[in-house]
């Protein structure tokens, strides 16, 4: 037995994503939808994350990172993390972040990040982006402030995944 809400397709090959999946996926107007088939040949429908299409750099940035600097971090899009190394993805919430003032290849605090059971008394951000096309965010979390060598580093890091991601 199959539980699930059937939905009709118009006539301009349309269906409607029910408000309630819509409100707990995070899908809102202009949201970009990946349509794929299968193996059984059913119809997979996806959020898309021009991210999350780019696993290897996305998932080797933090990696590089956690393992060169033992810093906490995520990549993420607007509402959803990607990648982690050092915190449990399962615990940040960024419903709270304003991704509108984050600058491109420069490391900026944060707030509105929130955390699990861990508290993180410094947290920062910078946007991954190339030709004006956002690829997503890295977020760290530290309990120190970040030193200005580290910092620079950091964001050449970040500048670089840019550029490869096109």
């Amino acid at each position: 037995m199959r539980s699930g809400m059937v939905r009709k397709v118009d006539e301009l090959g349309r269906i409607v994503i029910p408000k309630e999946m819509r409100r707990v996926l995070g899908i809102k107007t202009g949201t970009s939808i990946e349509v794929d088939l299968n193996e059984e040949n059913e119809i997979v429908l996806r959020k898309f994350s021009e991210q999350g299409n780019m696993p290897t750099y996305a998932d080797k940035l933090v990696d590089v990172i956690y393992s060169s600097y033992n810093i906490a971090c995520v990549t993420s899009d607007n509402d959803t993390i990607l990648f982690s190394r050092g915190i449990n993805k399962n615990d940040v919430s960024l419903k709270r972040v304003d991704f509108d003032e984050v600058e491109t290849g420069k490391l900026s605090r944060v707030s509105g990040v929130r955390f699990g059971k861990k508290i993180y008394k410094n947290s920062y951000i910078t946007k991954l982006e190339n030709g004006g096309f956002e690829y997503g965010y890295l977020i760290l979390f530290m309990n120190e402030e970040m030193d200005s060598t580290t910092q620079k580093n950091i964001e050449v890091l970040c500048r670089f995944a840019s550029d490869i991601l096109e």
